[in-house]
């Protein structure tokens, strides 16, 4: 499959966020709404969040990441979204974000990379990708969310 990786947000860009994470069936329409107020903020310069997208050769956004430098920190960022349209899945695109997003930080200097996610069972499958792309556990927060749904923090350093 010939894809591109492009850093340039669009106004386009905000249906399709939307789209991959309706079609993931596992964000909440909270979460939905927060991703697509990050990419919003960020075009009309309210904040700034990096974001990095896969297109096919129709320019269709088959995953992003969206990520920024954790504030009041020397070179710790947050992986806010990594999300690849189901259709697409299980081919690479999610290791091709990851890495992307590793370089990209470590060309402006920094070292750590956190991401949270639920511990409720839908998220399974971003605990595993977690692990086998080399982050480690980190911290657990009990009912964090709500009763029975941790929050579960993961590290990698950025080396």
């Amino acid at each position: 499959m010939n894809m591109t990786i492009d850093k340039q947000l669009k106004t386009s860009d905000f249906l399709a966020i939307e789209h991959i994470l309706r079609a993931a069936k596992v964000f909440s329409e909270d979460e939905i709404n927060v991703a697509v107020e990050l990419a919003q903020d960020t075009l009309s310069g309210k904040d700034k969040y990096d974001f990095i997208f896969i297109r096919n050769v129709d320019q269709q956004l088959l995953g992003y990441t969206c990520f920024g430098k954790t504030p009041l920190t020397a070179k710790t960022y947050d992986l806010y979204w990594l999300a690849v349209n189901p259709p697409y899945q299980k081919n690479g695109i999610a290791n091709r974000l990851l890495a992307e997003t590793l370089k990209t930080i470590a060309a402006a200097g920094g070292a750590h990379l956190y991401a949270e996610t639920s511990s409720m069972t839908q998220y399974a499958a971003a605990h595993s990708f977690y692990e086998k792309m080399g982050f480690m556990l980190a911290a657990t927060f009990r009912d964090f969310y709500k009763d029975g749904d941790d929050k579960r923090v993961y590290y990698k350093s950025v080396k």
